[in-house]
């Protein structure tokens, strides 16, 4: 971008192009120019944006958010004014031309064919576009690299060849970094194959990030792991010249993503994986912590509709969107702007929006269909199910439909086949979700896709009390309204089932205890742990399958944390052991999220994690009676 910035530049200062309205300073070109870039940029992940016109473009970057609706009214105008003098330069001169007139008769005719009384006044008003135009050009094209450079040049010792070691080691040293490794680091970079055979543009791109980085990690509490990860960000773009652009072009962001991969090694390997996030790093949606998710869900059916029945392209775009969302809420997290409730909450929301969004477009490509709209649904179960859905967690998805078409029961095992697939394959663009498919009637050898009838029987006759258990997480996820109605009243008939509660509590410890061998329960591990996650989730099924009948407040799929607050408020629990287990359960999940997000290791096993597991341990006991005593047993 800067290299089209100085040779524009450099036209106008050598031939004299200040009288062309095409290349001269603020013309025709610099409005093409902004336009292009933010294609370059983003047209890869946003499909809308693969435009051959400059003015549709531009309504669509202000569509989009990305150019301030001020600034492309600003352009546009400019951009018509200007194609019309050019308009009319090129017709009284029959050829291609975009030079000015420089005899007074062709000044005045010019004049007023643009609706002026004279040049005079023709001039201000084309000066006055062009002045503008040639601003905005300047601010988002602006040639920083120098200032990158120049920034860092007290850095620059860091990056010579056959440097003098002991020197550099001395100065890393002192900027906090382990010497050794960053030493190595460095080195190994410059001898890479990659960096070797950099082009002669994009070498001295690389070569002015590398110093820039070393300042930015030096300002962290752990300087040497930020480096290292940057280095492996930079080594694995750096055959990518536009993202080295990007970078030099936007200082501002050096120390964002410093900061960001001081914070979290999973967020660095993520950013490195797919480096086209970059651009999320100067969105103005960055940390606005409000998702407007229906607004979102029409971006996205937006840019599955560009793709012109694209399957691949399709499936990319579902994982650019997923990606950018997914990194977004992952920033707002580190910078502590989000609960752990509201963050699952989020990543929930995303999780349903993708699949909504997925559903018809995958429809739409199934061959051998017999009808236009399936009549078909997917339900979640599990931490979607609950809206406890982690960065990383599985989906678990069941699918119905409710036809009675003959050939029904194949065509949507081949749809929801085929809806995994979308959800789950690798493609160009990475991966989106893993899937697991289990917790459908009679498991692995039961049918991918079930009827509504069958599911309902299923549940009535079949089912084993863990299912009905994994019943009380399940929900309604996008497809046919009658079949969501359906699932609801299925749902709320099985688990307001009157039930003999002293066998169902003996069936609910058994499967606790059968979870010892494969997951013994230590204290470093609270998930499973006595008195950890697992048995807070138990206790809440029970409660449900054993109360709902009575409590029917109990059916809202509100999360753990809110159904313990309604049990509560139910008299079925002690309030104080409620609202002691409420707190123990978000401190495990913050620790489970922790160790994901925050590179915390194993979990401290100390006196305020004993005191938690003791308060869930007392719920048990209270909530199970006697029977529970086998759990805790020594």
């Amino acid at each position: 971008m800067r290299s089209l910035h100085r040779q524009i530049r450099n036209e106008v200062s050598k031939k004299g192009l200040a009288d062309n309205i095409k290349l001269g300073a603020g013309g025709i070109r610099e409005v093409e120019f902004i336009a292009q870039i933010f294609q370059m940029i983003r047209g890869g992940q946003m499909r809308a944006l693969q435009l051959k016109g400059t003015q549709e473009t531009l309504l669509k970057l202000e569509e989009l958010d990305i150019i301030p609706g001020e600034q492309v009214a600003v352009l546009l105008e400019a951009y018509r004014f200007l194609r019309d003098v050019e308009h009319r330069l090129q017709y009284w001169e029959d050829q291609q031309t975009q030079t000015l007139p420089t005899t007074p008769e062709q000044q005045q005719l010019l004049a007023e064919s643009m609706g002026f009384a004279d040049y005079a006044a023709f001039s201000d008003g084309l000066n006055a576009h062009r002045s503008r135009v040639n601003a905005l050009f300047n601010e988002i094209l602006s040639d920083s690299e120098s200032e990158v450079t120049e920034s860092n040049h007290e850095w620059l010792w860091a990056w010579q060849e056959a440097p003098d070691e002991d020197e550099r080691a001395h100065r890393l040293n002192e900027h906090g970094f382990h010497a050794g490794s960053v030493a190595a680091r460095l080195d190994q970079l410059r001898g890479s194959h990659k960096y070797r055979h950099l082009s002669a543009q994009a070498q001295p791109r690389f070569d002015a990030i590398v110093p820039a980085f070393m300042q930015a990690a030096a300002a962290q509490p752990n300087p040497t792991d930020t480096f290292i990860r940057l280095m492996d960000f930079l080594e694995n773009i750096s055959r990518r010249s536009a993202y080295l652009a990007f970078i030099n072009e936007h200082p501002q962001i050096l120390q964002q993503l410093a900061e960001i991969m001081s914070q979290s090694s999973w967020v660095a390997a993520y950013l490195t994986q797919y480096p086209i996030l970059l651009d999320e790093l100067i969105s103005t949606q960055l940390l606005e912590t409000d998702f407007d998710w229906t607004k979102l869900a029409a971006e996205l059916s937006d840019g599955l509709n560009n793709c012109k029945h694209d399957t691949e392209a399709q499936m990319d775009i579902l994982r650019h969107f997923q990606h950018a969302q997914l990194f977004r809420l992952a920033v707002q997290d580190l910078a502590g702007l989000r609960t752990i409730e509201a963050l699952s909450d989020e990543l929930s929301a995303l999780a349903d929006t993708v699949i909504a969004a997925a559903l018809p477009f995958v429809w739409a490509d199934m061959p051998k269909k017999h009808r236009d709209t399936p009549q078909f649904a997917v339900i979640s179960y599990g931490k979607l199910g609950g809206k406890e859905l982690g960065y990383t967690s599985d989906l678990d998805l069941v699918y119905l439909f409710d036809d009675n078409d003959p050939e029904a029961q194949d065509v949507y095992i081949r749809f929801a086949r085929r809806l995994t697939n979308w959800l789950s394959t690798p493609t160009g663009a990475g991966t989106l979700y893993d899937v697991d498919v289990r917790l459908r009637s009679n498991g692995d050898s039961g049918f991918l896709a079930q009827s509504v009838a069958a599911f309902e029987k299923y549940q009535r006759e079949n089912a084993w009390t863990w299912e009905h258990q994994a019943l009380t997480r399940a929900r309604f996820i996008c497809g046919m309204p009658e079949i969501q109605t359906a699932f609801d009243r299925i749902r709320t008939d099985i688990l307001t089932t009157e039930r003999d509660t002293a066998k169902l509590a003996r069936e609910i410890i058994g499967m606790r205890e059968k979870m010892f061998p494969s997951h013994p329960p230590v204290d470093s591990n609270v998930k499973y742990a006595r008195g950890g996650v697992v048995d807070v989730e138990f206790i809440v099924q029970f409660l449900i399958l054993a109360h709902a009948r009575q409590h029917p407040e109990l059916l809202d799929n509100y999360g753990n944390i809110a159904l313990l607050n309604i049990a509560a408020d139910c008299g079925l629990i002690n309030k104080q052991l409620a609202g002691q287990s409420r707190t123990a359960y978000r401190f495990y999940r913050q620790q489970q999220h922790n160790t994901k997000l925050r590179d915390v290791g194993k979990v401290e096993v100390n006196d305020v994690l004993l005191g938690h597991y003791d308060s869930v341990r007392k719920l048990w006991l209270a909530v199970f009676g006697e029977e529970a005593k086998t759990c805790y047993a020594a």
